[in-house]
């Protein structure tokens, strides 16, 4: 692979790993081959010790998604790594953390126990044709220093990856920026990110790394996982594709992968989900409509028609006298200054009594109804 920023999608790791989230074998099916229709570079699609059938989820996987590296998860356990060699992946993910908050306090172990395990498991993969990847668990809240110490332990033992883990969601932008600095300073390895959503700013972290030299980053459809899960999907690889022109993700299958994902999780999804929303291009504002009606790059931070989608303009109590001109000519109703005053002036008290915008019938009789009165006509006349 180039030197090009690339995406791992976790959703059937990570994402399964969420409260109440299960796969059928259709729905992991139509996964697979929708993330290979987006081309997602890599694939997690799952841990080796909880998922028995892993050698046949890699063959089905490789099958479904041709074009993706297949990833196993696995613990810092040389059993956990035997069973996922067994079936052949592409990629082999070993997560050790790195903070004193986990090490001692979740395992009993000390630092020495850790660098010496990412030694001997390291040693294990370097015998095997696969690309080894030691995930750095809790790095945002681990001493800088060690996290560097393990990084130079995983390479020296073989590791072709080092995967920073915001495992609590803790990073800011600029925090995570310069943990990738400080380890591009140190390491010569690829670097990874996987950021968690607890503050919001998964997608943002994700990106961010990229830019600040990481080569992998790690999404999930939605951006479910655990708690408030990770980077998601749709946002990384569409500002990709829209922002820094990354053509060879393709975002027409993000609708349906967005609907499945909220079909498996039970959850609905929002109408002003960024990129999959339905209702993304709907505007009543009358200053936006005004600008886009003129250009409408003015307040579209892409073309919709790129997604799939469509400006909707919608006239309620919101709308100016431009909005209310422009939906006239559209409707092709012919009125002077002072009627689209009044139809402007009416249409805000009828959308502020309705409790929501008129729709383009609504419109239409209550212009005529203006501009019969105005020119003394009665409706139906010529």
């Amino acid at each position: 692979m180039d030197h090009l920023p690339r995406l791992v999608d976790c959703t059937l790791r990570e994402g399964q790993q969420a409260a109440g989230v299960y796969f059928n074998s259709e729905q992991r099916r139509l996964l697979l081959r929708l993330l290979g229709s987006v081309g997602v570079d890599e694939i997690e699609i799952g841990y080796s010790a909880r998922d028995a059938e892993i050698a046949g989820q890699i063959a089905e996987a490789r099958d479904l998604a041709p074009s993706a590296r297949i990833a196993v998860w696995c613990r810092a356990l040389a059993g956990d790594i035997e069973i996922a060699l067994a079936g052949r992946p592409d990629v082999v993910s070993v997560s050790a953390p790195v903070s004193d908050l986990h090490i001692e306090h979740r395992l009993r172990k000390s630092r020495s126990w850790v660098l010496e395990r990412v030694g001997q498991l390291g040693r294990i993969l370097s015998t095997r044709n696969v690309y080894a990847s030691l995930g750095l668990e809790d790095a945002t809240r681990a001493q800088p220093e060690f996290v560097v110490e393990v990084a130079q332990a995983a390479e020296a033992a073989g590791f072709a990856r080092v995967r920073i883990a915001d495992t609590v969601g803790i990073g800011t932008p600029a925090s995570i920026a310069l943990l990738v600095e400080m380890l591009k300073a140190r390491v010569s390895v690829d670097i990874g990110i996987h950021a968690h959503n607890d503050f919001g700013m998964g997608a943002a972290n994700a990106l961010t790394a990229l830019h600040a030299g990481a080569k992998w980053a790690d999404v999930s459809v939605l951006g479910v996982g655990e708690r408030a899960g990770i980077a998601s999907l749709e946002e990384v690889v569409g500002f990709m594709n829209l922002r820094l022109h990354r053509r060879e993700y393709d975002l027409r299958p993000l609708a349906t992968l967005a609907a499945l994902m909220a079909d498996v999780t039970g959850d609905p999804l929002s109408k002003r989900r960024p990129i999959v929303g339905k209702a993304i291009f709907e505007c009543e504002s009358g200053l936006h409509q005004d600008g886009i009606a003129k250009l409408s790059e003015t307040y579209e931070p892409y073309a919709p028609e790129k997604i799939g989608a469509a400006w909707t303009l919608s006239l309620g109590m919101k709308a100016g006298g431009a909005a209310v001109r422009s939906a006239l000519a559209r409707c092709g109703i012919e009125a002077d200054p002072m009627s689209i005053s009044e139809i402007t002036a009416r249409l805000r008290a009828a959308s502020r009594e309705a409790g929501r915008a008129l729709t383009q019938a609504e419109f239409v009789e209550l212009a005529h109804q203006v501009v019969w009165k105005v020119n003394g006509l009665q409706p139906g006349s010529a």
